[in-house]
């Protein structure tokens, strides 16, 4: 499985989100130039975050967005899930009705290896992103929090 480059910058745009979340509604263009994403791309991935709930939005002067959620409640599995959709390494891990699914001893590698990514994916949440950015980029911070 590999991860595309809407899940990546997703992740990097809602990381954005989260460290200014204290400060309400957020411009999209401040959050994708720091996250070096084109406005116009930051648009099409946040539209989807939008959809599935992760971010708010609101129009006007004091608009933007808000992520719908504190960081905390936030995990990347549902960030992950939400930009590519249902999370398995191989299709065959999905499909209750393969012919060989009683049988298929490879098949219960793909699924222990999809559920243990899972798992750690769902143990990560935006609040830990923000703290281990902010230990990374102590002495020279990007973001104002």
């Amino acid at each position: 499985m590999r991860l595309t480059t809407k899940t990546r910058y997703g992740l990097r745009l809602l990381l954005g989100f989260a460290l200014r979340y204290n400060k309400g509604y957020v411009q999209l263009n401040e959050v994708a130039k720091a996250e070096g994403v084109t406005e116009k791309y930051a648009e099409q991935i946040v539209r989807i975050l939008k959809i599935g709930g992760l971010l708010t939005s609101q129009r006007g002067v004091q608009g933007g967005y808000i992520l719908s959620y504190p960081p905390e409640k936030i995990t990347v599995f549902q960030v992950v899930e939400t930009l590519e959709g249902k999370f398995s390494i191989i299709d065959c891990v999905d499909k209750k009705n393969c012919e060989r699914i009683s049988t298929c001893v490879v098949r219960k590698v793909w699924s222990k290896l999809t559920e243990d990514m899972i798992k750690t994916l769902k143990s990560i949440t935006l609040a830990d992103l923000v703290e281990d950015y902010k230990k990374e980029n102590s002495a020279q911070v990007t973001y104002e929090i």
